[in-house]
């Protein structure tokens, strides 16, 4: 190969993409293909250790390339993937992993649950909206059931008439 930056692709699964390999004079480049490791424990209320699933997504596609149960450890091919963790509501990030790293995500959440009753006093069950802070939706969920988000600041949005909205605050 001539000197100079070159992007890298491997046909496997999930695909590979180096980018930027430096190939010197001497026309020879050395890739680290090795894999790395992710392991993601999750805390919730009480020291609950939950049951999730966990999808590590090509961060171009949005496609599964791993899945995994929160509490596992997981071998992965080293890159940039988007962690999806299969809660109610999702909880997702992007996540780096290097060659022959172990990488572990620790996520302590919290408990959320919305109880409405209609106007004749029976149980409402509706879908819940959650927003961050910046108006980006944080996930959905249904009244009366237990949901887990991640510490924070959140909107809650109820298709109710008129629509109820809520600011409500989640500690782990």
């Amino acid at each position: 190969a001539l000197p100079g930056s070159y992007d890298i692709q491997i046909d496997s699964n999930p695909p590979l993409v180096r980018r930027n390999v430096r190939v010197s004079g001497g026309g020879l480049a050395v890739v680290d293909l090795r894999n790395g490791s992710l392991r993601v424990d999750a805390v919730g209320l009480g020291g609950a250790r939950p049951n999730w699933e966990i999808e590590l997504r090509d961060t171009e596609d949005g496609k599964a390339v791993y899945r995994s149960m929160v509490g596992r450890e997981q071998s992965v091919m080293a890159g940039d993937y988007r962690l999806v963790v299969l809660s109610r509501p999702q909880i997702a990030m992007p996540v780096k992993i290097g060659p022959g790293e172990v990488k572990t995500v620790k996520l302590e959440t919290g408990i959320l649950r919305v109880e409405l009753l209609d106007n004749q006093g029976r149980r409402a069950n509706l879908p819940v909206r959650l927003e961050d802070g910046q108006g980006k939706e944080a996930g959905s969920f249904n009244t009366w059931e237990d949901s887990n988000p991640l510490p924070g600041s959140y909107q809650l949005g109820i298709p109710t008439q008129p629509e109820t909205r809520q600011t409500v605050q989640v500690s782990p």
